[in-house]
Order: structure tokens, then sequence, then C-alpha cells
């Protein structure tokens, strides 16, 4: 683009019984680069095709207002008091982890339930 290259390729081969000749390796440490190359230039090509419209699609992905952080749900407070209880491993962190609980959104609640459930 410009004069300048949009992908740079790296190939490899390896010498065996089917891939004998110099020239076939030759060949076919070419082809692998190329298509290395094509690939890097690909990517590139989107990136630049994407440069305008990162706003657009930034604010397509973000959430609504009112799901950007609820709080973790009473039914979720009260079962991950329980896994904690089971699963803590010292009485100063099933305690940190119990005072916790009030300030957790309902993802945070759901990881913690998940890595905790999985661990009985």
């Amino acid at each position: 683009m410009d004069g300048r290259p949009l992908g740079i390729g790296h190939g490899s081969t390896a010498i065996s019984r089917l891939n004998k000749g110099l020239d076939r390796a030759l060949y076919s440490t070419l082809n692998g680069s190329l298509m290395s190359a094509i690939s890097s230039a690909c990517k590139s090509l989107d990136v630049i095709r994407l440069e305008g419209t990162q706003e657009q699609l930034g604010e397509a992905y973000r959430a609504t207002r009112g799901e950007e952080s609820q709080p973790a749900t009473d039914k979720q407070k009260s079962y991950l008091r329980e896994l904690i209880l089971l699963n803590a491993e010292d009485d100063t962190d099933r305690q940190e982890r119990i005072n916790a609980l009030s300030e957790l959104t309902k993802e945070e609640a759901s990881a913690q339930i998940r890595m905790l459930a999985g661990a009985r």
C-alpha cells in the first residue's frame, strides 16, 4: 500500500522422504511464506478498513443503561455464602469473602459461584 508491504510471510520446510529434492523443498518454503504473507496482509487490510468505524463498533458492544452492573441477587449471595463456608481455607479468608458479598455484581457473583461449585 503506497509502496509499502502489507504483510511479511515466513515459511519453512523439512527435508524428508517425501520432500527429497532441493527444488521441491525450496518451492514448499516459498509457498508457505507466500500464504503467511497473504494472511498478514488480509489482517492489515481489516485494520485499515475498520479505522474510521471504531467509535461505531464500540457503541454497538456497550451495555444499555440498567444492564451495566446490577448488584448480586439475594439468592446468589445466600448460595455464595454457603459455598464460602464449605470451601474457604481459613477463618480470615472466609470472613473477608463474606464481607465482600454486599459489593458484588451479578456477573462477579456468578463467576465466584462457578469457581467455588467446581471446587467441591
